[in-house]
């Protein structure tokens, strides 16, 4: 006999589904469009996108829009999307510890500032040795956010000048 309810059970098992679904998916891997008139990204794209920190120290700097609301879905019929990884492409100066702050308009923000106003962000802090060929994509947690909103991302490091960082970035989308 199991010490939990049925509903107990019921919400156990939707988030067992809900997991399976997360981690049996496919990643689609966006960089930034060079097509005029065309979306943010491009799945056959490698080209990065930059983002700079602020020239004070800890201070993020201006933020780099990722997504556009005609960006999702990639995949026909998909309704909902979550950021899963980056992957670091280049960094301006060596072995600094950056922090890549990626907001969300899940309220039809229109910024990025509004995104964080709200708490519609995630983050993560990395440490990139650009000598390192071997270099791997970094796990990010995001919501599951809806398909045609925006996205933003900024960083910043803890010295008092401006340096930069590039990345791509991949998505799960779901039904």
């Amino acid at each position: 006999m199991w010490p939990w309810s049925g509903s107990q059970m019921r919400a156990i098992q939707e988030a067992s589904e809900e997991s399976e679904k997360h981690v049996h998916n496919f990643e689609r891997w966006l960089g930034l469009s060079a097509a005029p008139g065309a979306g943010r990204v491009a799945a056959v794209n490698l080209s990065s996108f930059r983002v700079t920190t602020g020239a004070a120290a800890n201070g993020f700097g201006d933020a780099v829009q990722l997504l556009g609301v005609s960006d999702t879905p990639q995949q026909t019929g998909k309704t909902h999307f979550d950021l899963h990884r980056i992957h670091i492409t280049n960094v301006e100066t060596n072995a600094l510890t950056y922090r890549l702050r990626i907001a969300f308009a899940l309220s039809g923000e229109s910024s990025y500032a509004a995104a964080v106003a709200n708490g519609h962000y995630t983050e993560v802090c990395f440490k990139v040795d650009q000598t390192n060929a071997d270099s791997t994509p970094v796990p990010i947690m995001s919501e599951y956010c809806p398909v045609g909103i925006k996205a933003w991302a900024a960083v910043a490091h803890a010295a008092a000048d401006a340096k930069w960082v590039e990345f791509l970035f991949g998505i799960h989308e779901y039904d």
